[in-house]
């Protein structure tokens, strides 16, 4: 069984998922910590994070989007 990865404080996810994302830009938010949203360039992110954020309910800690991590493979070598 491969190992789960901790990328975000909170939130692991096993290294199968994780290698299906590399070179991908993972918008990370809500509460607990999951993936909101994926995007294949950095102006996608930007967008779909300034998205989440303006539809999101500042009240609600679960719908506020937290960061932006782009996914590269030299991050998973350590698990593979």
């Amino acid at each position: 069984m491969k190992p789960t990865i901790e990328i975000y404080p909170g939130l692991s996810l096993p290294i199968d998922e994780l290698e299906k994302l590399v070179d991908k830009y993972l918008i990370i938010g809500g509460t607990p910590p999951r993936i909101m949203a994926v995007a294949n360039d950095d102006e996608e992110a930007r967008n779909k994070f300034l998205d989440l954020s303006d539809k999101a309910d500042l009240n609600r800690e679960t719908d506020f989007p937290k960061a932006i991590i782009f996914l590269t493979r030299d991050m998973l070598k350590p698990y593979l």
